[in-house]
C-alpha cells in the first residue's frame, strides 16, 4: 500500500477500496491534521487506527483523542492546551521519499488556514470535558455499568490540563500513598541499627562521606530514594544498608529482602553487584561475609514478576493483597513508568523499607511519565531524598561534559579531531578523555571492525536513533557486510559477531538488553553471553550489536563508547540521551559527526512534569 493508502485505512477505515482510491487533499481540519501528522512521522498507522476504534467513529472525539494519544507516545500522561495547540502548527518538516503524490507546502498551507479552526475545537472540547467527565466516550468493550471516562481534564493551578483518565487515577494512587509513607518516618535511629551503623561507614570501608550520610538516611526513612551518576557507588551503599538492616534486626532474614529493577538484566546486575560489595566489605573485615550473614540469598526479580504481571495488564499483588517483604530496593528507578509506579507502591506494605534507587538525568521510562525526576523536585519528599555526588570513575573531560550537558551549558571546546590511525594506535583514548573522530562513517567502520578483532568487546557503537545513516540499523548491516567480507561466509550469525537479545530467556538466565558475540562450536553458530552459551537458533529476537540504541545501553557500561550524532537535528537528540550516551564510557568516549548537534542535545531537555512534581 502507498503512504495515502495506509493513511486512509487507518484514520477512515475505508480498507476495502484502497487500492480504487486516488489521492485528493483531505478538507476537514481534522483530517488535515492527522494527515500532517502521519507524513512528518508523529503519529502511525497504529496511533491512527487505535484513535479510531476508541472514538467509536465521532469526529469531534476523534479529534480530541488523536492529540493526546500522540503526546502519550511521547511519554506525557498529561497535556496542557498549550501543548496540545503546539502538535497542530503547520509541520514545515516533512519527509520527502515516499510522499512525492503530496505537494508538501500544500499541506502546510492548508494546515496553517485549518488552525484558527481546530484551535477553537480544541479549547470547546476541553471545556466540555471539564464540565462533564463523561462528555468522552469510555473505553471500548467495557462491560462496567458505570464506565470509567476515557479522558479527563485538571484545571489544579489554572492551568487547563487534558490527560487520560488511568494515569490521573494512578497519580492520585500514588499521591495518596506517598503522604502515607511520608508519616511513617523512624524518625530516630533504633539503638541496634546505631551500632550496626556505626560498623557499616567504617572508616576502612573507603565509603565517601555522602555514601555514609545515604546509609543513614535509608535507616532514618522508610521510603527513600537514592540518586548519583554512574559510578558514584549506589549499590555500595544498598549493601552496607542491607547489612546494617539485618544486623539491627535478627528476625530480618533474607527472604524478607528482594531486589528488583524493570528489566530482566538490570535486576540481575543489581544482585551480583550487591554480592560483590558485600564480599569485598566482608573481605576488609568491616562486615560479615555473604555466607555468614544469609544475604547472598536475598531474592531478585523484575517488577513485572515481582508483582506478579497479568495478561490483562492487572497484577497478583496489590493494595488488598501486598508482597511479604519487609525491605525492597528497586534499581534503575529512571526507567520506571507512571502505570508501574502506582502499582508497586500499592503492593509494598507501607510499613516496609522501600529504596529507589536510580539516575535521574539519564533517559526517562519508555512508556509515560518521569516518575523519579518527579520525585526529585517535589517538596515534600526533600527529607526522604539523598544524593551521591562524589564520582569513583568518569573522571576527567567524561565528568566535565557530563555536567556541562546537565547544565545546558557545555561550549564544546573539543580537542583537534582525532585522526582515524591515529585512534587506531590507542592515542588520544587516555583515562577520562572525550575526543572528536574525523573522517567519513564507512573509514570509521572499517576501523572500528579492525580493532574489533584485535581487541574484542574494546568498545561499543552508541547511536541515537534507529533509522538514518547513522542509526542502529544501518551501522549493523554494515558491519555484517564487511564480517561477511572478511570471513568469506555468508548467514545471519558468524564468528566475531556481536550480538543482543531483544527478548528474555529465563530458562537460560539471559534476558533482553543482554549482549554476547558470536562463536562456531561443531559448525553451528552459538551465542555466549559470560558463562552461559546457547545455539543462535534457539534464541528469539537475537539481533547483531555492532551498533546499539543509546536507550537500550542504559544501565551498562563500556571501556570505550563511541557515539554516533545524527546527520541533522531531531526531537530524539536531547540533553539526556548525549548524558546518557557519554557516561556509558569507562575509559574514554568518542564522537563522529557534527559537535554542533551536541549544542543543540544541550538546549533540549526532555520533561515529563506531572502531578507528583507538586506534592
Amino acid at each position: 500500500m502507498t503512504p495515502w493508502q495506509t493513511w486512509l485505512s487507518a484514520w477512515k477505515g475505508n480498507a476495502s477500496r484502497l487500492l480504487e482510491t486516488p489521492f485528493s487533499m483531505p478538507r476537514e481540519p481534522g483530517d488535515l491534521f492527522a494527515l500532517g501528522l502521519f507524513a512528518a512521522g508523529l503519529a502511525d498507522a497504529a496511533c491512527l487506527r487505535q484513535t479510531r476504534l476508541l472514538s467509536s467513529g465521532q469526529p469531534r472525539l476523534q479529534f480530541l483523542l488523536l492529540c493526546a494519544l500522540v503526546r502519550l507516545r511521547q511519554g506525557r500522561p498529561c497535556s496542557t492546551e498549550g501543548e496540545l495547540l503546539a502538535l497542530m502548527e503547520p509541520l514545515e518538516s516533512l519527509p520527502e521519499s515516499g510522499w512525492e503524490f503530496l505537494d508538501l507546502s500544500a499541506l502546510a498551507t492548508a494546515q496553517a488556514s485549518a488552525f484558527s479552526a481546530l484551535r477553537q475545537e480544541l479549547s470547546n472540547l476541553c471545556q466540555e470535558l471539564s464540565k462533564d467527565p463523561h462528555a468522552c466516550a469510555p473505553l471500548t468493550g467495557t462491560q462496567d455499568r458505570d464506565p470509567r471516562p476515557l479522558l479527563c481534564v485538571d484545571t489544579e493551578g489554572g492551568e487547563l490540563t487534558l490527560g487520560f483518565a488511568r494515569h490521573e487515577a494512578a497519580t492520585d494512587g500514588l499521591l495518596a500513598d506517598l503522604a502515607v509513607r511520608c508519616g511513617t518516618s523512624t524518625t530516630d535511629i533504633d539503638p541496634r541499627c546505631a551500632a550496626a551503623l556505626v560498623a557499616a561507614v567504617d572508616p576502612r570501608s573507603g565509603l565517601h562521606e555522602d555514601q555514609r550520610a545515604a546509609v543513614r538516611k535509608a535507616l532514618e526513612e522508610r521510603f527513600v530514594v537514592l540518586t548519583g551518576g554512574p559510578g558514584t557507588g549506589k549499590t555500595t551503599v544498598v549493601a552496607c544498608l542491607l547489612w546494617a538492616l539485618c544486623e539491627a534486626d535478627p528476625t530480618l532474614h533474607p527472604e524478607h529482602v528482594v531486589l528488583c529493577a524493570p528489566t530482566g538484566r538490570a535486576q540481575a546486575r543489581l544482585s551480583e553487584s550487591v554480592a560483590t560489595n558485600l564480599e569485598r566489605l566482608g573481605a576488609q573485615g568491616i562486615l560479615l561475609s555473604p555466607a555468614q550473614s544469609g544475604l547472598s540469598r536475598c531474592s531478585s526479580s523484575t517488577l513485572h514478576t515481582l508483582l506478579g504481571a497479568r495478561p490483562d495488564g492487572s497484577f497478583r499483588h496489590h493494595a488488598g493483597h501486598r508482597l511479604p517483604h519487609r525491605v525492597v530496593v528497586v534499581d534503575e528507578a529512571s526507567m520506571i513508568d507512571l502505570g508501574m509506579f502506582a502499582a508497586l507502591l500499592a503492593a509494598v506494605p507501607q510499613t516496609s523499607h522501600l529504596v529507589l534507587v536510580g539516575d535521574p538525568d539519564q533517559l526517562p521510562s519508555v512508556e509515560a511519565g518521569a516518575v523519579l525526576a518527579d520525585l526529585m523536585m517535589a517538596p515534600r519528599l526533600a527529607t526522604h531524598r539523598t544524593a551521591l555526588t562524589f564520582t569513583w570513575r568518569n573522571q576527567g573531560r567524561i565528568a566535565e561534559c557530563s555536567r556541562a550537558l546537565n547544565e545546558g551549558e557545555w561550549s564544546f571546546d573539543l580537542a583537534p579531531s582525532l585522526g582515524l590511525e591515529a585512534w587506531i594506535g590507542g592515542e588520544g583514548t587516555q583515562e577520562g578523555s572525550v575526543r572528536h573522530l574525523g573522517g567519513t562513517l564507512e573509514a570509521l567502520l572499517d576501523h572500528w571492525m579492525m580493532r574489533w578483532f584485535e581487541t574484542p568487546d574494546f568498545g561499543r557503537i552508541l547511536c541515537a536513533t534507529h533509522g538514518g545513516p547513522s542509526g542502529r540499523e544501518a551501522v549493523n548491516r554494515a558491519c555484517d557486510e564487511r564480517l561477511r567480507a572478511r570471513t568469506g561466509r555468508n548467514g545471519m550469525f558468524l564468528p566475531g559477531q556481536p550480538v543482543i537479545l531483544g527478548k528474555n530467556h529465563p530458562e537460560h538466565g539471559l534476558w533482553n538488553g543482554d549482549l554476547g558475540t558470536i562463536e562456531e562450536r561443531h559448525g553451528e553458530p552459538w551465542a555466549v553471553f559470560g558463562s552461559v552459551s546457547v545455539r543462535a537458533g534457539e534464541l528469539q529476537g537475537l539481533e547483531s550489536a555492532w551498533a546499539i540504541t543509546v536507550h537500550k545501553s542504559q544501565g551498562s557500561e563500556f571501556p570505550e563508547v563511541l557515539f554516533l550524532l545524527p546527520e541533522r537535528d531531531t526531537p530524539l537528540l536531547t540533553r539526556q540521551i548525549a548524558y546518557t550516551a557519554i557516561t556509558r564510557a569507562r575509559q574514554c568516549v568518542l564522537l563522529w559527526g557534527d559537535p554542533k548537534m551536541l549544542s543543540l542535545a544541550a538546549a533540549r531537555k526532555e520533561d515529563r512534569p506531572s502531578r507528583l512534581r507538586r506534592f
